[in-house]
C-alpha cells in the first residue's frame, strides 16, 4: 500500500502586472490574506510611476493610456486623484 502526503496549496495569490508594447514593467504579489486597499493602489501606481520615468525617460510627456476596471479601490478619489497626479 502506497500512502501520499498532503501539501499544502498556495490557494489564491494575487499578481498585479502592468506592461507596455515593449514588455513587463512591474509585477507585485498581494501579501496572502491582505486585501487590495486605497493605499495599497495608490502606492502601487507611484511604484508604476517611477518604472516608466526610469525606462522610457521622456516617454511620459507623450501621454500614458492607463486602463483599470470598476473595483471600488479604483475609483476612491485617492486612487482617481493619484492616477491625475502621475499624469495618466
Amino acid at each position: 500500500m502506497v500512502k501520499f502526503g498532503k501539501v499544502i496549496s498556495a490557494s489564491n495569490v494575487m499578481v498585479s502586472v502592468f506592461w507596455d508594447k515593449e514588455g513587463v514593467l512591474l509585477t507585485d504579489y498581494l501579501e496572502k490574506g491582505k486585501t487590495v486597499t486605497d493605499v495599497y493602489y495608490t502606492g502601487f501606481i507611484h511604484k508604476l510611476h517611477e518604472v516608466i520615468n526610469e525606462r522610457h525617460a521622456g516617454k511620459l510627456t507623450q501621454g500614458v493610456l492607463y486602463h483599470h476596471d470598476n473595483a471600488p479601490v479604483h475609483t476612491t478619489h485617492v486612487a482617481t486623484a493619484t492616477i491625475h497626479d502621475c499624469g495618466f
